[in-house]
């Protein structure tokens, strides 16, 4: 039974909830279709209907999802970029780049996943894993390809062709995949990328609802690769949680981070994409081991709201037993192993897993430190005067940037740049004037007394306040 979110029933009388209409008018039909597909209702359990619930579903899934067209749609027209008409047609590209193959088997293995569930009507199950598709292309694909996109003067390289032709493909099957979810926005979609581009030779349907439902290919579908970014998208969310948890802004390089995972294959992974953790983490080093112990401090001890009824009269000698083992740090890195590996361990004639214990690790030095499956990161935190001044030259790439946008520029729109600020922060301007310049299409950029440009405001970057000055080319 659909309930008010008071739990009562719903009643006109009472008026406990919204009418649809209003609800449809101001959040769309497809975030309320979504809403009910992957609410509880589906499983014969009650639901509590939540207008927040259906505010959240567009935060999560109509939004990014649209904000991935309009990235696609924007970078295209100024680049002038056109797919061809195997892509029109729903071909896959022979992508060779890691993400742009990662994005297409994740594609695929969506796909095969949603006919399973629907082939079991377990529409439930559906709506979860397409969540989980919009994050991995907006908030891992899109965001690690953005400076693929846009060749604006430049004769358009192998690499960026690449990236509009895999997320185009991407785009427009998903559109076909999620049609029968959320019809409104997939045929926007679709129509969007697809219109006019019908030929003699290749007929393209003129709605998403007139395309066939897309098959999985298994040859696109590679596990291994799908499981490498998995470990790496881990180890990111490990260094970033380290980040917010110490304040740490994004923006401020950190000299480096020490990854320790359990085994070589999964050094071997993460060496693949050591330049992809240092961007992400902005870091100027990461380094891999698989020898915790050399690294990190590690104990166990026995949890003993499980254990002390269990062991009874064993349990003093089972601590004495641990606070020796702790003593012999190789011996107590092989024991968390077997236990975070799921493997259970014989002790004093009893069997345990990893919940019979609680597991400590702490740094060997003044890095911070965060664990989550089966890796752990040593982040180091320690900031010089280089790495201060590279990570305000970051800050003063993002207030241009986003100066740029609130002035109505075009992303390929050339600039000029005047900076009126503190010594400090002049002295800052001056080191990374080419890189602050080519990061935000700058022809020019330079340090006056008074600015006089097209738009000027004032910005703070670290603890001061400067103007910074932008006009058009």
């Amino acid at each position: 039974m659909i309930l008010a979110s008071d739990g009562k029933k719903m009643s006109k009388r009472w008026k406990n909830y919204t009418p649809p209409i209003e609800l449809i008018s101001e959040y769309g039909a497809d975030s309320v279709r979504l809403y009910m597909l992957n609410s509880a209702v589906l499983r014969g359990e009650d639901l509590r209907f939540s207008n927040d619930g259906v505010k959240d579903t567009t935060r999560a899934v109509i939004l990014p999802l649209w904000n991935a067209y309009s990235f696609l749609s924007t970078y295209a027209e100024a680049d002038g970029w056109k797919p061809s008409e195997d892509l029109v047609i729903g071909k896959a590209p022979s992508a060779k780049g890691e993400l742009d193959r990662w994005i297409i088997s994740r594609l695929h293995t969506l796909m095969k996943d949603v006919h399973v569930e629907m082939e079991g009507y377990h529409l439930y199950n559906v709506v979860p894993r397409v969540l989980g598709f919009i994050e991995d292309l907006t908030n891992w694909y899109i965001r690690l390809s953005r400076r693929r996109f846009w060749a604006g003067e430049k004769t358009m390289s192998q690499d960026t062709q690449d990236a509009y032709q895999t997320l185009f493909y991407v785009l427009v099957e998903f559109s076909k995949l999620f049609a029968p979810l959320a019809p409104f926005t997939a045929e926007r979609i679709y129509q969007g990328l697809t219109e006019g581009m019908s030929t003699p030779t290749n007929k393209v349907p003129e709605s998403v609802h007139l395309s066939d439902m897309p098959m999985p290919v298994e040859k696109l579908i590679d596990a291994g690769l799908e499981r490498r970014m998995d470990l790496v998208r881990n180890v990111t969310e490990l260094g970033r949680s380290l980040r917010a948890k110490h304040q740490i802004k994004t923006r401020q390089v950190l000299a480096g981070m020490q990854v320790i995972v359990r085994s070589e294959a999964d050094l071997q992974h993460l060496n693949l994409s050591q330049d992809l953790l240092k961007s992400e983490l902005n870091l100027k080093e990461v380094s891999f081991s698989t020898d915790e112990a050399s690294h990190v401090n590690l104990s166990v001890k026995p949890n003993l709201k499980l254990l002390g009824k269990r062991l009874g009269k064993d349990l003093n000698a089972f601590k004495t037993e641990l606070e020796a083992l702790n003593q012999a740090p190789q011996k107590v890195a092989t024991l968390i192993n077997q236990l975070e590996s799921g493997t259970k361990v014989e002790m004093m004639g009893h069997s345990f897993d990893l919940e019979d214990f609680l597991v400590d690790r702490g740094p060997k030095d003044d890095r911070l430190i965060a664990t989550a499956q089966g890796a752990t990161v040593l982040l180091d935190t320690h900031l010089t005067e280089a790495l201060i001044m590279e990570g305000l030259a970051r800050e003063f790439v993002n207030r241009i940037q986003n100066f740029r946008k609130d002035s109505g520029l075009m992303v390929s729109d050339k600039i000029t740049i005047q900076v009126k600020a503190s010594d400090e922060l002049n002295k800052v301007v001056a080191t990374f004037k080419d890189y602050i310049a080519g990061e935000t299409l700058g022809q020019s950029l330079d340090i006056v007394k008074d600015v006089k440009t097209s738009f000027s405001a004032e910005f703070e970057v670290g603890e001061e306040k400067l103007t910074i000055g932008i006009s058009k080319v």
